[in-house]
């Protein structure tokens, strides 16, 4: 394609010219380098192009609507404004010119109406209703046969529009469904052929644009039916080809142009060598049963190192300096130093503290640099008790000119002087997977918030080991799902949670499971809901659902679907998301009936929506994938948000009471 616009230009008319940008963005091309490295014979960029071309046109409306829409996706691929470029808003034109549809021979057909729809979201612009009504027309036109490439471009279209006319809405998605069944009858089943390449290009770009599984459709085929179209020279048959064909490649639409963020800073050809620091690691302890410091370490690395990293080699030099920690999905957190570990009885955990604020890194994200004097570099692990303080000072200094290390006095370290290069990490607040996930958290109710996670765990070990006899098996594999989620080991689970009997989760449930097959002859009877929750407790011990001590509890969940609202304790969408989510979390593929039951549940007609019971749909709905009915997965879970941010108490902050708010921040 840079080759063919530099030698063809004089053949490409500017729209065109602009659409070949699309994909060139689509396939990675920096913005920049689409401007600098590709230019016509006359050495103009795509931007003086479209510039000159606007400039000849007296009024802006006389363009063709599909033509300014592929003018919108050039510009928008090189990062400029559509609404100020160059002076011109395009868009203004555009809206303007979807009611001149069918009035004139170059804005007559689906195709470029289309293609103008897909310009407007691309451009983050909203699409009409009445654009959205003659899309759906289009969609289900009465023809004696349906083009696959008109009707490829108009459920791209259709996925990319959205509507707050929830009728209207739930037509779109029927039209996109229908669109896609009609596609997908038609290709080649030998050859993999939805058409011609062009054709075959637009419909894979429209099941990825209503996000269709390739196992949907022959994806394979199709993809070796469009390669082996393309020459030695890399055409596909016409400038046209290329251009459709590279978003298909890539699995991607034209409509995808608009995930394509420009980028802020386009990487510098060279990276600067990082410099060697010296790291000066002191422990000191300043505890009333406690009181003294270890002699300090030195350690050379380079600049960027993780205070980890610092810690680990620190304490191959001085014992005393090795750390000891838990391994989690977002890195690693610090259980002991020196010996000195946390202690729940006394409610001693770690936590680091930036400056008497919780830190928004772990040991993973700290990294001392040089010439710093910022207070984010005060970093401490505190006491809920104000006066006593432990803490790890870990100072840097360049290697070319180190500077002595200073001891600190420090009796309140909110008053504490701040010099350059100081990382100070003092003892004593964990807060396992606790983060400030909110925003603008305050470092006290971050704490608040930890100390309520250690508090809850310690409560719901006693509950568990207390009154057993009280919970249902399925409730006391909930309550150790959560456990897990807090970060305790399946190993740990097993060991050291067991009822007042000394039998652990494990115990408990395969016991369950022989009394349901022994009585029932199968695990059918167990309600799904119930069922969900014992395959959640599994999976959270890391275990096999599908051969549990011998029992597969997955094909009973599936046929269980089919007894919603047919029995009494799966009567309600709480239980049947429920379900679902234990679907996902064993690896399953959710059906699409059970889908579609989900989204019924998400439109479901009644006098008020309760916020914990849409939380637990939007959950659902959140862990699908790969459905057929992605798009309406997708337009629902927007809804349910859009509903329950309504619902929020802006002076409580709540949504209902606290099992319904824990719900909707879930």
């Amino acid at each position: 394609m840079k080759q063919f616009y530099k030698d063809n230009s004089t053949k490409l008319r500017p729209y065109r010219a602009a659409s070949m940008f699309a994909p060139l963005r689509i396939a990675g091309h920096y913005p920049s380098t689409l401007l600098t490295d590709f230019k016509d014979g006359q050495g103009n960029s795509i931007d003086e192009t479209l510039k000159n071309k606007l400039n000849s046109v007296q009024d802006l409306s006389s363009i063709p609507t599909p033509h300014l829409g592929l003018i919108i996706q050039g510009v928008i691929s090189i990062c400029k404004d559509p609404k100020d470029f160059h002076g011109y808003n395009l868009i203004r034109p555009l809206l303007a010119g979807f009611p001149k549809y069918e009035t004139y021979a170059s804005f007559n057909n689906y195709f470029g109406y289309s293609l103008a729809v897909i310009a407007l979201c691309d451009a983050g612009n909203k699409v009409p209703d009445f654009v959205i009504k003659e899309l759906i027309k289009g969609a289900n036109r009465k023809v004696s046969y349906h083009s696959v490439d008109i009707d490829a471009l108009i459920s791209t279209a259709l996925s990319c529009v959205s509507t707050s006319n929830r009728s209207l809405q739930r037509k779109v998605d029927r039209a996109i469904g229908n669109l896609v069944q009609s596609m997908i009858s038609k290709q080649n089943t030998t050859t993999g052929a939805f058409g011609n390449q062009y054709t075959t290009a637009l419909a894979v770009e429209a099941m990825q644009a209503a996000r269709i599984h390739t196992d949907s459709y022959l994806c394979d085929k199709a993809m070796k039916y469009i390669l082996a179209y393309q020459d030695e020279e890399g055409s596909f048959g016409s400038i046209l080809a290329n251009i459709l064909i590279t978003p298909a490649l890539l699995g991607e639409s034209l409509f995808g142009l608009k995930r394509y963020a420009c980028p802020v800073l386009v990487p510098s050809p060279t990276t600067p060598i990082p410099e060697i620091i010296t790291v000066h690691v002191q422990l000191v302890f300043n505890v009333t049963d406690m009181r003294r410091t270890e002699p300090p370490v030195s350690v050379s690395v380079l600049e960027g190192t993780t205070a980890k990293t610092i810690l680990d080699l620190a304490g191959e030099q001085n014992s005393c300096y090795k750390a000891e920690y838990k391994k989690y999905s977002f890195g690693h957190s610090v259980t002991s130093i020196c010996g000195v570990a946390k202690d729940s009885s006394k409610n001693y955990y770690w936590l680091i503290y930036v400056n008497g604020k919780s830190a928004k890194y772990g040991v993973d994200g700290l990294k001392p640099k040089d010439g710093f004097a910022q207070a984010e570099n005060i970093y401490q692990f505190k006491d809920n008790c104000a006066d006593h303080d432990r803490w790890i000072i870990l100072q840097s200094d360049s290697s070319n000119g180190e500077r002595e290390f200073s001891s600190l006095l420090i009796n309140n370290i909110m008053n504490a002087q701040l010099f350059s290069g100081v990382i100070v990490i003092c003892l004593i607040l964990f807060s396992g997977r606790v983060t400030s996930f909110c925003a603008r958290t305050s470092e006290t109710l971050h704490a608040d918030q930890t100390r309520a996670v250690v508090r809850s765990s310690d409560w719901m070990k006693q509950i568990y080991k207390d009154n057993s006899t009280e919970l249902f098996p399925y409730r006391a594999g909930s309550l150790i799902t959560i456990l897990r989620l807090a970060g305790h080991k399946p190993k740990t689970l097993l060991s050291e949670f067991k009822d007042r009997h000394g039998l652990n989760i494990e115990e408990t449930l395969k016991n369950f499971l022989d009394s349901k097959n022994a009585t029932e002859g199968n695990l059918s009877r167990i309600p799904n809901p119930h069922l969900a929750l014992i395959i959640q407790t599994v999976v959270s011990l890391c275990q096999d659902p599908e051969n549990f001590h011998g029992y597969n509890l997955i094909p009973p969940l599936l046929s269980g679907f089919a007894l919603f609202k047919k029995i009494r304790n799966f009567k309600n969408y709480f239980g049947y998301s429920l379900a679902v989510i234990a679907l996902c979390n064993a690896g399953h593929r959710v059906p699409d009936d059970v889908v579609r039951e989900l989204l019924n549940g998400a439109y479901r007609q009644v006098s008020y929506h309760s916020g914990d019971i849409d939380s637990l749909i939007l959950q659902a709905l959140s862990c699908i994938s790969n459905s057929s009915m992605q798009n309406e997965v997708h337009r629902a879970s927007e809804k349910i948000v859009e509903n329950l941010i309504m619902k929020q108490n802006t002076t409580t902050g709540a949504f209902g009471n606290q099992y319904s708010t824990a719900h909707v921040i879930m």
